[in-house]
């Protein structure tokens, strides 16, 4: 019984020393995982943060003309890992300006990032932006928000002034404000409409304007109510025509205003896809001399003196190159329109010619007379060249 108990004493032995051995390699492999665990979540936690320290947006108040301002925004980098930034795009590639590419931000480090703004706009307010691209995980895009408003001595609230269709058989309006931003001054000293083809046709009314008014203008110390009049009787088409200002406050100042529209009336002109109704033009393009060309155009007129106006050819220009014949007229619709055929001819073997409306050549002319008693004439514009 002794004997068998020491015989087993040894296997037991060999039992325990190798569950230990077990044991001991097992707690080593888990704390290899356990470390390689610890150090994937401190790695999963290493990650960049950007902080705009001093605000994203930025307001300048008020700049002049032809001025500048300067600003700097302030990114810091509160993460665990290097924070990697770059510019992606500004707004406005002439009025914004900054010297930042990119950078490489360590944790707890700043750069600053300086934006400059060029009052090269007409304003006047502005609102721009920078965009700055990111690494962090939770801001892949910075936006950089500069505002302010520009002041000029005087402006007028109009950049351009669209009068839409305007009747060429009634009069018409449009008003519009004057306002200066430095002096308690606003004098109108000059007013010119400098197209002289139909200057005589436009006029311009001014009176102060009313406080209420006024008070609607950011910034503005003193305003005029203006009054632009267009006289009947305008050619039909576009009309091209430019405002311009000489105006007095602290300084004296010119300020031009395009005019934009279309004269309608009684009597219009449609063609085929190579005449343009809005301004009244029709292309041949360019052609051989030997060929020639002809088109034609019909002459509508509608309203109460559609019965009695007459209407004939008067010049071409050039003369001895275009050619122009007023045909029937016919009634549409039971008479309540009146239809005159026009064929407009470039002659054969007509000599060469640029007329094709550009800087080397205006466009040809066909004046149309009628006995309408506001549109008495009107023409239609040419283009072509012979060769």
């Amino acid at each position: 019984m002794r004997f068998g108990l020491l015989a087993l004493f040894p296997l037991v032995l060999g039992t325990l020393l190798g569950v230990g051995l077990t044991w001991s390699e097992y707690r080593q492999v888990t704390n290899h995982f356990n470390l390689r665990a610890e150090q994937q979540s401190a790695a999963n936690n290493s990650v960049p943060k950007a902080v705009v320290v001093n605000g994203t947006e930025f307001d300048f108040g008020t700049l002049g003309q032809q001025s500048s301002g300067k600003h700097t925004f302030t990114i810091r980098n509160e993460g665990t890992s290097m924070l990697q930034l770059g510019l992606i795009n500004v707004s406005c590639g002439k009025c914004v300006e900054t010297e930042f590419s990119s950078a490489s931000v360590q944790p707890g480090q700043s750069v600053d990032i300086p934006v400059t703004f060029h009052t090269r706009k007409p304003g006047p307010q502005f609102s721009e932006r920078a965009e700055i691209g990111t690494n962090d995980p939770a801001m892949s895009m910075i936006g950089l928000q500069i505002r302010g408003y520009i002041t000029r001595p005087a402006r007028v609230s109009e950049e351009e002034i669209v009068l839409g269709n305007v009747s060429g058989n009634e009069p018409a309006t449009r008003e519009f404000r004057l306002f200066g931003y430095e002096s308690d001054k606003l004098e109108i000293v000059g007013t010119e409409f400098t197209n002289p083809a139909n200057a005589s046709y436009f006029s311009l009314e001014s009176k102060p304007l009313e406080a209420p008014k006024l008070a609607e203008e950011q910034h503005a110390k003193v305003g005029r109510q203006l009054t632009l009049s267009v006289k009947p009787g305008l050619p039909l088409g576009s009309i091209t025509q430019t405002l311009r200002l000489t105006v007095q406050t602290s300084d004296q100042q010119t300020i031009e205003v395009p005019i934009q529209g279309t004269v309608v009336s009684d009597i219009t002109v449609v063609g085929g896809p190579n005449f343009s109704p809005n301004y009244n033009v029709l292309t041949f393009g360019t052609l051989k001399r030997s060929e020639g060309a002809r088109a034609t155009v019909q002459i509508l007129i509608k309203g109460p003196f559609r019965r009695d106006v007459q209407m004939s050819v008067g010049a071409t220009d050039p003369e001895d190159v275009i050619h122009a014949e007023m045909g029937e007229r016919t009634e549409i619709a039971n008479g309540a329109i009146f239809s005159y055929p026009l064929t407009i001819e470039i002659m054969k073997g007509a000599r060469v010619v640029n007329r094709l409306g550009t800087d080397q050549g205006k466009s040809g002319r066909v004046t149309i007379k009628t006995t309408h008693p506001t549109a008495k004439e009107f023409s239609i514009r040419i283009r072509f060249a012979t060769e």
